[in-house]
């Protein structure tokens, strides 16, 4: 299908450069939380009788919140750069595009993915992409920007009405 493919419809591959932008500097104050927790232990044991009356909570404030801090602001960082690299394009004569991290599984690789229209048998839209389904699986796709018009280009081209 590579030399195939006709004309550029419409793509939905976007930097996500705001998004992106968003969660840098989040990450950043939570890298920054974490590290103030686990530069003032004095603090954790504070909270920790000022909270629970408590003084043994304080070793898990002392080491859950920055725990937290820092993993979250991980698990951010890679779920919107992975997230970034997940499109769609359309193409007058068929599909290409790579499908979006599994969120269930994030173990499972993102797919490269070239279809057909007679190979789509139904799509829909969700709030952040695109599911092209087919007769042997589906096709979950990330699409920021140009979404509605990817969907409307693929049903347009599923139905055969050019």
């Amino acid at each position: 299908m590579e030399g195939t493919r006709g004309n550029l419809v419409v793509s939905t591959r976007s930097a996500m450069a705001g998004r992106k932008v968003i969660v840098l500097i989040a990450a950043a104050v939570f890298v920054f939380l974490g590290g103030f927790f686990l530069a003032n232990e004095e603090l954790a044991y504070e909270m920790a009788w000022d909270l629970f009356r408590n003084l043994s909570m304080g070793e898990f404030i002392y080491i859950g919140i920055p725990l937290f801090c820092f993993a979250y602001a991980a698990i951010a960082l890679i779920r919107v750069f992975k997230l970034s690299k997940s499109y769609v394009e359309v193409y007058e004569n068929g599909v290409v595009g790579i499908t979006e991290m599994d969120r269930k599984d994030s173990s499972q690789p993102m797919q490269h993915f070239e279809l057909k229209y007679s190979d789509i048998v139904n799509i829909s839209e969700t709030n952040k992409g695109i599911q092209l389904f087919t007769a042997y699986g589906t096709f979950s796709v990330t699409a920021a920007k140009n979404r509605k018009e990817a969907a409307a280009a693929i049903r347009q081209r599923m139905t055969g009405k050019r």
